[in-house]
């Protein structure tokens, strides 16, 4: 939105939601929100958090997120999962409000191919993004 904040440790709130929460950065936001339109046609109200800061981590607004939303988080970036995002809000969550989470990212080792067969392959696309979070709400 065109007033959201861009400052450090500022996490922006682009959907709101109670049933599920997606936190995403990078390329993933768009496809994140795509992921909410998505739920949102099947009844699921996603809350989107566009997490644009790793460091510092806006701790607030994740741990608000899981205090709100009863199915969980589904954290989605185009990075490793251990050491990134992901790994930085479960360790926030596991702490302080731990819920069930899915975490989509790269688990390791990238085969070779285009940006866009990447996400594909990983499940880091719209589709992808919506399953996780039906998932946890299953």
């Amino acid at each position: 939105p065109a007033d959201a904040a861009f400052a450090p440790g500022h996490a922006n709130l682009l959907r709101a939601g109670d049933d599920v929460a997606i936190l995403a950065c990078g390329a993933l936001v768009s496809r994140a929100l795509e992921a909410a339109t998505a739920l949102a046609e099947r009844g699921i109200a996603a809350r989107v958090l566009d997490m644009a800061w790793l460091r510092p981590l806006d701790e607030a607004a994740v741990l608000a997120a899981a205090r709100a939303c009863r199915g969980g988080l589904v954290v989605a970036e185009e990075a490793l999962n251990r050491g990134g995002l992901g790994g930085a809000v479960a360790e926030l969550v596991v702490r302080h409000h731990p819920v069930p989470m899915r975490l989509l990212g790269l688990p390791g080792f990238a085969p070779t191919g285009s940006a866009a067969f990447l996400l594909d392959h990983f499940g880091l696309t719209a589709a992808g993004i919506a399953a996780a979070a039906a998932e946890l709400l299953a």
